[in-house]
């Protein structure tokens, strides 16, 4: 449990804060609320089916409690014919054609006929067979069949087995009619007297509207149809409208070997709930047949108000997450993307925000520290640069005592030895060095500027050397539109010539080259074949030009050249500039500057 726990802890270290606002609402609400009103609904909903399924099975027990006092209730009236007088003429033997004994004893039974139907308008015909073939009927129906005998008929069997008992029938023609009466159903009894002995048959046909309207009488909110069949499956009654096909006897025949359990099957591809009763007079079988989309209907409002509910809960607590979104997580993620610029070097950032919470606190305490950086490091920008401006100067002034030594002594010499017209050549080429020197404003210049600059040094040393120097100066027309630091390639030049050609024996050589590179530098290589450098000195040299100190560099003369050189461009560009040296003794020298490409805007300067 523990180790589980410190695992999630770390896992959640790594996941960004809107994440954890994401998966915190996905966890603890969202999904939460989801499965409460899922679990509230489909229970409600069964709920609710339940009650319905109870209600339609108590619905089809008051039907068929309803028919069962129907049946009583005619069964009890036909009851009234046992008496002496019916009982005496059920006994007479067969009655002759025009036998007027025969019409008296009709009327005796009208009489009670006439009782019975006016007591039920349901009852089509009542019938009397005696033990001697007599026949006593009265029908609105129709016609009587002539020459019938019921001894052949398979009801009159059935009633006679069931000895004294009502025997119902189902769905029927009546079998008496000879004119196509309607459909009827009908119960019939075994007529005995009091020692059992058999007298005759009681026959009743009823109208088979009137299961319709006594099953009216139930109405209900479920649109609920009825079907009556027998316990062999035969159809007695069903609904005129309803769905359910009189042929499909497998599904007859199931209903009527099932208990009283309700089910759902499918008619007419149309899924219905079947709820069924039997009754324990006539063994019939009262079935409703509920359509599926009924029930559902009832629960349809229910599952719009859960819908609404959910809906209108997420959207609440979504408009929460968005409050918690915009009161904390934006505050942070815009504080976090001020102190990214303030890591980037910008220290001009102010938070935005009025809020008096302890992220508002926090923002007004990230913009004081941040003001309270900037003026340090303001300040402290003004007096580097006062600093470095005054160690530029001082060692651009190193330069100009020390070669003006050298170039007049050059000339005195020249003027001592040779007495030729080139002392003026080099007096005016010295004349352009130190007015470029110490006149040229500003410290960056054109690089043109600055390359008639070492021309007029070379001018010098080629005077001075005579034929003993090859000189090569191979500069892009591109870097013309650049600038540079000024006196920077002059000295590297210099000491070309006083370590490198000055202790070579025979002719020397001295190249300049510049070009622009693919990604805006400007690569400057200076070469000579002079004497070169071992392993010792040339390390030594690139130790002191990765940690040269400025002041020191007026000390000695080893200050002049490669190290002023690369003091002044660490100060100009920063980190943006590299130097490089390679050297091997007897082959020679090569320095290589890259700079950053950098364009001049102004003219020359004058000189």
């Amino acid at each position: 449990m523990k180790n589980g726990l410190n695992w999630l802890l770390n896992r959640s270290r790594n996941i960004g804060l809107i994440r954890k606002f994401i998966l915190f609402y996905l966890f603890t609400i969202f999904i939460p609320v989801i499965i409460i009103y899922y679990v509230s609904y489909t229970n409600t909903v069964n709920l609710i089916k339940r009650e319905i399924q109870t209600s339609l099975s108590g619905m089809t027990v008051q039907v068929n409690n309803n028919l069962e006092d129907w049946l009583m209730k005619i069964d009890g009236m036909t009851s009234t014919m046992y008496s002496s007088v019916l009982f005496n003429t059920l006994s007479k033997d067969k009655y002759g054609p025009d036998s007027l004994e025969f019409v008296q004893d009709h009327r005796e039974f009208d009489k009670f006929f006439m009782y019975v139907l006016t007591q039920s308008n349901d009852i089509a015909s009542i019938f009397v067979f005696t033990k001697n073939k007599n026949l006593f009927y009265k029908s609105y129906a129709g016609a009587i069949k002539s020459n019938y005998d019921p001894e052949e008929e398979d009801w009159y069997s059935r009633t006679l087995n069931n000895k004294g008992k009502t025997t119902f029938f189902g769905l029927h023609r009546s079998w008496l009619l000879s004119n196509g009466s309607s459909d009827v159903f009908s119960f019939a009894r075994e007529i005995r007297n009091i020692e059992g002995e058999h007298l005759g048959v009681l026959l009743v046909d009823i109208k088979l509207d009137s299961i319709g309207r006594l099953i009216g009488r139930a109405a209900d909110s479920y649109d609920s149809k009825f079907l009556v069949i027998d316990n062999n499956g035969s159809l007695i009654y069903r609904d005129r409208d309803i769905e359910f096909q009189e042929d499909d006897q497998s599904l007859l025949d199931r209903i009527a070997s099932s208990d009283d359990q309700p089910a759902k099957v499918v008619v007419n591809s149309r899924p219905v709930h079947l709820t069924t009763q039997t009754s324990a007079i006539s063994g019939w079988k009262i079935v409703s047949v509920t359509p599926d989309e009924s029930i559902n209907k009832h629960t349809l409002n229910l599952s719009v108000f859960y819908g609404v509910i959910t809906v209108v809960s997420i959207f609440i607590f979504s408009f929460m997450l968005l409050l918690l979104y915009l009161t904390i997580y934006r505050p942070i993620y815009r504080l976090n993307l001020s102190m990214k610029k303030v890591e980037a070097g910008d220290f001009n950032v102010q938070v935005l925000g009025r809020s008096k919470d302890e992220i508002g606190q926090l923002n007004t305490s990230f913009n004081q520290m941040v003001s309270k950086v900037n003026e340090l490091i303001e300040s402290e920008y003004k007096a580097t640069i006062l600093r470095k401006d005054a160690e530029f100067k001082a060692l651009q002034a190193q330069i100009n005592p020390h070669f003006l030594y050298n170039t007049l002594q050059l000339i005195s010499s020249i003027a001592v030895v040779k007495k030729v017209p080139e002392i003026d050549h080099a007096s005016r080429s010295l004349g352009y060095m130190l007015r470029y020197s110490i006149k040229t404003k500003g410290d960056f210049v054109p690089f043109e500027q600055e390359l008639e600059h070492v021309k007029s040094y070379l001018d010098i040393q080629s005077i001075r050397l005579e034929d003993e120097v090859r000189i090569k100066v191979q500069m892009s027309e591109e870097l013309k539109a650049y600038g540079i630091v000024k006196l920077v390639l002059q000295p590297i030049i210099e000491n070309s010539f006083r370590h490198g050609l000055d202790k070579r024996r025979g002719a020397g050589t001295v190249e300049l080259l510049g070009r622009l590179t693919h990604d805006d530098k400007i690569e400057i290589a200076i070469r000579d074949n002079g004497a070169g450098m071992d392993q010792d000195t040339l390390d030594r040299l690139r130790r002191s030009l990765g940690h040269a100190d400025v002041p020191a560099l007026s000390n000695g003369k080893e200050s002049i050249g490669i190290l002023n050189v690369d003091a002044r461009l660490k100060l100009f560009y920063g980190a943006n500039y590299r130097l490089s040296i390679r050297s091997a003794p007897g082959e020679g020298t090569e320095v290589v500057l890259l700079i950053p490409a950098v364009r001049h805007q102004g003219g020359w300067n004058d000189v």
